[in-house]
């Protein structure tokens, strides 16, 4: 993930081609103090054009400027006097997506990703006064086909779009969607590799048919069931101790219900861990 910053001297009026350093998502800001709460200078004028080697999304996700507010700082008679960004698809000579201005705590402000037609965007950022800015995130994708991604190296996010696997892991939305955040689709992918529902290879006793017969249970099929509520780092003791509930599902035996009161706990094998599967039973 790369840093742009609008107040940046070397990066203004030129083009940051992130498709030849293997870079895949990032996030601009409006100054270099943005996450620090210091406010933006008044009088800078920076144009900034992003290039990759895929289609891009971009979205709006903090913004804040003294302007009039939203949207009637879209008049033409504030364009020369008040805080304002543009975003252009391609140069600067491409089509113009969306003029921003105000807050983003204004009523009708649009908060609304932007799915761009070509590989680069453009973005000019003016200021006439000072505020605490804005940050936007933006990230290179591909349609998958088939609902398959091209590259091996690639993530399908449930909105069939595809990123690349480098930044599956981060933890904010990659896909536009937020389901690269989903926890079983994390615990799948290996992103957290210490959460107990990750081990490889998954043995639970079923008690409540009174027999002896394991139930095998692939890590994907455990964090499915895993409540919302653990969080995404605990303890295997913690895990144990608790009582997990699911529904019955007619496609799929292997469910886990809660244990009665009095009847023995559930036994389960803990040895293999991720990525080193493992047989043995405690019994």
């Amino acid at each position: 993930m790369i840093e742009i910053y609008m107040d940046d001297e070397n990066s203004c009026n030129n083009i940051i081609d992130i498709g030849k350093l293997n870079i895949h998502s990032g996030n601009i800001y409006s100054h270099r103090d943005f996450n620090k709460n210091y406010l933006y200078l008044p009088e800078i004028d920076c144009m900034i054009t992003i290039k990759t080697k895929s289609r891009i999304w971009l979205r709006v996700e903090h913004f804040n400027t003294n302007s009039t507010s939203f949207p009637r700082c879209l008049e033409y008679k504030y364009a020369s006097v008040e805080d304002r960004l543009q975003i252009f698809d391609g140069h600067r000579n491409g089509s113009l997506l969306r003029i921003v201005c105000g807050r983003d705590t204004d009523k009708n402000f649009d908060l609304s990703l932007l799915l761009l037609k070509s590989s680069m965007f453009t973005l000019h950022w003016q200021t006439k006064s000072q505020a605490f800015g804005f940050k936007i995130k933006f990230v290179s994708y591909e349609l998958a086909y088939e609902d398959k991604c091209r590259r091996n190296e690639s993530f399908l996010c449930e909105n069939k779009r595809c990123i690349d696997e480098s930044i599956v892991c981060a933890d904010e939305d990659q896909c536009g969607d937020e389901s690269n955040l989903r926890l079983d689709r994390r615990v799948l992918y290996g992103c957290h590799p210490q959460i107990l529902w990750s081990v490889h290879s998954m043995e639970l006793e079923d008690y409540n048919n009174h027999d002896d017969n394991m139930v095998q249970m692939h890590p994907y099929q455990a964090a499915r069931l895993l409540p919302l509520k653990y969080p995404l780092v605990v303890t295997q003791t913690e895990m144990l101790n608790e009582n997990i509930d699911s529904n019955n599902d007619d496609d799929d035996q292997n469910v886990m219900k809660k244990q009665r009161r009095g009847s023995p706990r559930s036994k389960a094998n803990l040895a293999g861990l991720w990525g080193v599967p493992s047989v043995q039973r405690w019994d």
